[in-house]
This record gives C-alpha cells, sequence and structure tokens, in this order.
C-alpha cells in the first residue's frame, strides 16, 4: 500500500493528506469520531466510528495506542485510516506485539487485512431511566434498529435482542450468538392489540385472553397473517409468537419504532437463565451487538407462552407470567 502521508497542511503544519479543505471534510466526516494528534506517533491519526481495534484484545485491559494512517489505509477516502495496537512498541516499530487474527504474531501494519463486519461491530450503550424513558436516546435506539443493528432490550420478564423485523442479515447475527437453529421460534414484541392484529389472525375468543393480559409477561401463540416474513414463521406451521410487553422502554422503543421488534430471550449458550446485569452484558457482548440499552437489573425468568391457535388455549410453557387462568395451577 502507498503512504497517505502527502504535504504539509496550511491549517495546522502537520504532514496530512491532502489540502486544508479535505482536513475539514475529514474532521467533519461521519466516518470517524474525531482527528486528534498524537504526541507519541507525531503524526495527526483519526478514530473510526465503526472499528476499535486491529487486534483481538479487550480493549478496557490493555493499554492502546494509536497508529498512524501511512501505513494503514482500508476506510473510505472521506475518512483518515488508523489502527488501534497494543502498546508504544508498535507505534515505535510498526508490528503488533501480540498474536492477533489480522497480523500474525510479528508482521509488519502494512500487511493487516480489513477486519470482517462481525469483528468491528462496537456496542454503543444507553443508560435509559426505566419507568421515564429519555425520548432523545429512544429515538437514537430506534434509528440503530432500522439501519440494520442488534439491540440489546430490557422486558418485563427479562432481557432480549431484538432486531427490524424481516431483516435476514439480523436474524442470522441473532442466531450466531444465541447458536441457534433455523427451527427456533423468534416473537414479534408489539406496541399493542392494534399492531398484534396486522401479523395474528385474532377471533373472538383469543381476542379475550388477548385483552384481559396484555400488556403483560405472556407470549401468544397464534396462527399468522401473510404480514409476518416467512423466515420467522414455524417451519411446519403458519404460526407465530406475539407479545405486548409492559416494560415502559420496551413500550417507548415499540411506539418510537412504529413496527414490530423481532425478538429471543438474552440467553446465552452454556446458560439457562438470560443475562440480567447490563455491565455484564456490555462485557460479554461490547462487540457482537450494536446497542445496549441499559434499564437496571433486569429478570431471569422467561415470559409464560400460551398457544390460542386452535381455539382452545394450550399451556406451552410457564413462566413469569400467571398461567393459571389458563387452566393450570401456578
Amino acid at each position: 500500500m502507498g503512504r497517505l502521508w502527502t504535504k504539509p497542511s496550511p491549517l495546522c503544519g502537520l504532514q496530512v493528506p491532502g489540502s486544508a479543505s479535505r482536513i475539514h471534510r475529514i474532521m467533519t466526516s461521519r466516518a470517524v469520531n474525531g482527528v486528534n494528534w498524537s504526541p507519541i506517533s507525531s503524526r495527526l491519526v483519526a478514530t473510526p466510528s465503526k472499528w476499535s481495534m486491529a487486534c483481538n484484545l479487550p480493549i478496557r485491559s490493555e493499554p492502546w495506542r494509536y497508529w498512524p494512517v501511512s501505513s494503514v489505509c482500508w476506510l473510505p477516502p472521506a475518512a483518515i485510516s488508523m489502527a488501534l495496537v497494543h502498546g508504544p512498541r508498535s507505534v515505535y516499530t510498526g508490528r503488533c506485539p501480540r498474536i492477533c487474527r489480522h497480523c500474525g504474531a510479528d508482521s509488519n501494519m502494512n500487511s493487516l487485512q480489513p477486519p470482517s463486519e462481525q469483528e468491528v461491530t462496537v456496542s454503543q450503550f444507553f443508560q435509559v431511566h426505566p419507568e421515564n424513558p429519555q425520548p432523545r436516546l429512544i429515538k437514537q435506539a430506534a434509528e440503530i434498529i432500522k439501519a440494520g443493528g442488534l439491540v440489546v432490550y430490557p422486558t418485563d420478564s427479562s432481557y432480549a435482542l431484538g432486531c427490524q423485523i424481516g431483516d435476514k442479515s439480523a436474524i442470522e447475527r441473532i442466531r450466531r450468538l444465541r447458536q441457534l437453529d433455523d427451527k427456533h421460534n423468534f416473537t414479534l414484541m408489539c406496541c399493542d392489540l392494534s399492531q398484534l392484529g396486522l401479523f395474528a389472525k385474532v377471533d373472538t375468543g383469543a381476542f379475550r385472553a388477548l385483552k384481559t393480559h396484555t400488556p403483560g409477561p405472556y407470549t401468544f401463540i397464534l396462527n399468522a397473517t401473510r404480514e409476518v416474513p416467512r423466515l420467522i414463521l414455524h417451519p411446519k406451521r403458519r404460526t407465530i409468537g406475539l407479545r405486548v410487553p409492559s416494560h415502559p422502554i420496551a413500550q417507548a422503543l415499540l411506539e418510537q419504532l412504529g413496527e414490530p421488534l423481532m425478538s429471543v430471550s438474552l440467553i446465552m449458550p452454556g446458560d439457562s437463565v438470560p443475562l440480567s446485569d447490563p455491565y455484564e452484558m456490555r462485557q460479554i457482548l461490547e462487540h457482537q451487538v450494536d446497542l445496549i440499552i441499559d434499564g437496571g437489573m433486569g429478570g431471569i425468568s422467561a415470559s409464560t407462552v400460551i398457544s390460542l391457535a386452535d381455539g382452545e388455549p394450550q399451556i406451552i410453557r410457564v413462566g413469569c407470567g400467571d398461567p393459571t387462568p389458563f387452566g393450570e395451577e401456578a
């Protein structure tokens, strides 16, 4: 790769790529978090907004340093390229002192390969009031979902993973993260019964049950309408699980989205209960989801699942919702 540093800038006297107007475009580009002078490397460096590191090392526990753009140039021309590498030695020699998936044990930075999309995901972390969600944060969360993002959010039973309905890429990310097969059922989180009725066939008996027990910690299995994407339907029966959560954050997010949120419980492979501590979620999922909404400590129970697909209520799973009204003692 050729070096990007070309000439001194009339703006600041530093050796930077292009003219002062180009520097202005770079500094205002949405592709970077900021442009800063690095005293270690004696270069102007940029922080890409969607890439936090070159090495597969925890960013909190390692003394990371900036590497100047003269060696790496994978980002679009509108942004200055750079890598974040481990330790001062990397800055001076251009070599990675630790084994990583991109550059091996002792490779020159010029030989690095661009990290994959899955590796460059850097989670945002919103602390949202559990009873009075901040509208600004809810709006930003909805925008992330509509852009194809994968989010962690609280419900009235436990934390859940959610994505935009019908987003095939996001669904595959959830399946990889949870290690699910294509037979696992997703739930459509709806803001109210009116929205739920667009995606499920609701007869009079089912409507009474839904009206009595929603919003709440119940998932109802109903016959799906044509509005439901085929990739999330039951493989043998055209049924779908639907839920109207009562949690204020989930409600606010669904109202802002204006459409259901495709969801599964946040149960990691090998665990029997969902993650409940937002700090632990941040440690585990830092580079696997796009947003973690911290609404305080969550529950560790699943929702109660009731099938209404055949008319008569059938209890599929007993969770935190009281199953007694459907014919079984709690």
